[in-house]
């Protein structure tokens, strides 16, 4: 008969190194080891919006949201950092955001109806090529994690992102995918058009669908499981070109 050694080899698993092009939770919090130089991509969101961001239940009152500061920068962000995507000629690839407060399905349409209300107005100003509101989350943010990028393309000038914000806006897209959505209101990247997308949702969203191009993901969820939390904040995966541009809002 075989020996224990023949059926049970020391190395019955064997882990694959981590490519450096990957990012996980330990390369963007620093988890793997206290000394890992941590990049600049982490934002907070305060206590104090956590109201008007997803339904505090008990006794609260009645749910309200509305487009926090922290909420404004972060689409503002994800508006600027998809023009920068056009002008390195990655205008052809899927730019996703991610808004992920609640696993209550209701609330999502309703915070989708602040962010709609919240983007209107700066889609009308870019129309008569007025796009000073994103003058200064570039400037704060632009180069915060430029050590990251990895392609060769221009360096982001504001005269030149600055052209691109309105293309941007013309195709931006808010979706809901979540188990009461419509079918043309949930994420779609299936047709021949590249999408520019801000995405709300909870259960749907956090194990095993795909957001392609994510790179700014704004996330208040809670876990009572750690494996689950890092599956649902959805800030792992590879951004080659794009590394620098990438923001959590937690």
């Amino acid at each position: 008969p075989a020996s224990e050694s023949e059926l049970y080899p020391a190395d019955f698993l064997s882990v694959i190194p981590t490519p450096d092009s990957y990012f996980g939770a330990e390369r963007l919090f620093g988890l793997a080891d206290a000394s890992t130089e941590v990049p600049d991509v982490i934002r907070y969101i305060g206590d104090e919006e956590l109201e008007h961001l997803a339904p505090q239940g008990g006794k609260a009152p009645p749910f309200s949201p509305k487009v926090t500061d922290s909420l404004a920068k972060a689409i503002r962000w994800f508006i600027v950092a998809a023009a920068v995507r056009r002008t390195r000629g990655q205008a052809a690839k899927h730019s996703t955001m991610l808004i992920h407060t609640t696993h209550r399905v209701d609330p999502h349409f309703q915070i989708r109806d602040a962010v709609r209300e919240f983007i209107e107005p700066l889609a009308q100003h870019a129309l008569d090529g007025d796009v000073s509101e994103f003058y200064d989350v570039f400037h704060e943010e632009m180069n915060r994690a430029a050590e990251l990028y990895t392609g060769d393309g221009p360096a982001p000038t504001w005269p030149i992102v600055r052209s691109e914000i309105p293309n941007v806006l013309r195709t931006l897209k808010i979706a809901v995918d979540n188990s009461s959505a419509d079918a043309g209101e949930r994420l779609d990247y299936l047709g021949e058009s590249p999408q520019t997308v801000i995405v709300i949702g909870g259960g749907t969203l956090s194990r095993g669908l795909t957001l392609e191009g994510l790179f700014v993901s704004f996330f208040t969820r809670t876990s009572n499981a750690y494996d689950t939390l890092l599956q649902m904040g959805r800030w792992f995966g590879y951004r080659g070109g794009y590394e620098d541009l990438q923001r959590v809002w937690v």
